[in-house]
């Protein structure tokens, strides 16, 4: 038994020997490649990479931070005492000089009655307003049913006084004052001086005298 032992020694002691010999071999033992197993690699900064990652390492993604989207607040009670906003339309008819049939039918086309709406150009509100008008007029909030028939209600009056004419006057609503005016449309009822104004703005111009007669008749505010 005495010899089976030492002999089991020699082996281990054998083994031991050529253990330390790879690992010197391969440097495992050098002070260098301890410092390289047990290196940290620095904290990277905010909105800045890891030091010592190439692009095509792994890494967890950046969180994304989403954008607040904007969702107009509408007075629940003006909807509720005046679903069809036909109070306002009066109050801005009145101070304005408008007949209240006229601006339910630009209201018809411009949003649909939809109080929230956006155009892809960035008109908003009932009667569409844009951003500079808004601002321009001392509109503090565009989707407030109120203020937006007010501020429509006015600038379609400027253009009527402008234009002295309600098909220019709507053209001018659509496309603008500028844009319609440097037109010099003299006679509207001249087909040849009206086709001077591009096709989808007398298409909106039709739709708007369409829902005019069909406001005009209904009697706003009975039945």
């Amino acid at each position: 038994m005495n010899q089976v032992n030492r002999l089991f020694s020699a082996k281990v002691e054998q083994y031991q020997n050529l253990l330390a010999e790879k690992k010197a071999a391969v440097g495992l033992e050098s002070s260098s490649f301890k410092q390289l197993l047990t290196r940290q690699l620095p904290q990277a900064g905010p909105g800045q990479a890891s030091p010592g990652l190439e692009r095509d390492e792994l890494a967890a993604p950046a969180p994304v931070k989403a954008e607040p989207v904007h969702v107009p607040q509408i007075k629940l009670e003006t909807v509720l005492a005046d679903p069809d906003y036909k109070g306002l339309i009066r109050q801005a008819a009145t101070a304005f000089d408008l007949d209240p049939a006229l601006i339910q039918a630009v209201i018809q086309v411009e949003s649909r009655f939809k109080p929230e709406a956006v155009s892809r150009a960035g008109a908003m509100g009932l009667m569409q307003l844009m951003p500079a008008t808004a601002k321009s007029l001392a509109v503090s909030d565009p989707f407030d049913p109120g203020q937006n028939i007010t501020a429509g209600a006015n600038v379609l009056r400027q253009h009527l006084d402008r234009f002295s004419d309600l098909r220019l006057a709507l053209a001018a609503y659509n496309a603008g004052p500028g844009r319609i005016g440097g037109l010099a449309v003299q006679d509207p009822d001249d087909p040849a001086e009206y086709a001077k104004i591009s096709p989808a703005v007398r298409d909106y111009v039709a739709k708007v005298l369409d829902y005019y007669d069909q406001y005009s008749q209904d009697q706003l505010g009975e039945g």
